[in-house]
């Protein structure tokens, strides 16, 4: 889903860049921010132990809010990066973003991922590689001076 998201967020900006010369960064993020929040704020509610959203803000509050800081900062500088270059480009960028984000939640915050994460994350990673071979065998110049 997070993918999807992502993706949205991608053409969505990329058109609205192009074509309108719109942009808000913050904004075409908001909506993805909002749908992560209702999602995993019900579920560690009804979490038991130390996955519960109580235990969390007293014990880990500090964590959550520097990687919150990082993944705004993060998606605010992808979404602008789209008046500046072509989708490819970005999406190059924006691959590493949930690779990172898992390497520094499994360190900080102690995160642990099942094998259907690492395959979904080679899965996205491979969709990218496959859209640049797309555009190397279309034979699209990059249109940067």
């Amino acid at each position: 889903m997070l993918s999807l998201c992502i993706c949205g967020t991608a053409i969505t900006s990329q058109y609205l860049a192009e074509r309108y010369k719109v942009n808000t960064p913050m904004l075409q993020s908001f909506i993805n921010y909002c749908l992560l929040f209702l999602i995993y704020t019900v579920m560690l509610a009804f979490q038991s132990g130390s996955d519960n959203l109580l235990y969390i803000l007293k014990k880990k509050w500090w964590k959550y809010i520097l990687l919150g800081l990082a993944d705004v900062e993060a998606n605010y500088l992808i979404v602008r990066a789209y008046q500046y270059t072509t989708l490819t480009s970005v999406q190059l960028l924006d691959c590493f973003g949930i690779p990172v984000l898992m390497a520094l939640s499994w360190f900080i915050l102690y995160a642990r991922y099942r094998v259907i994460h690492f395959i979904a994350v080679a899965v996205c990673l491979l969709g990218v590689g496959t859209m640049v071979g797309a555009d190397i065998l279309a034979g699209r110049e990059d249109n940067s001076d």
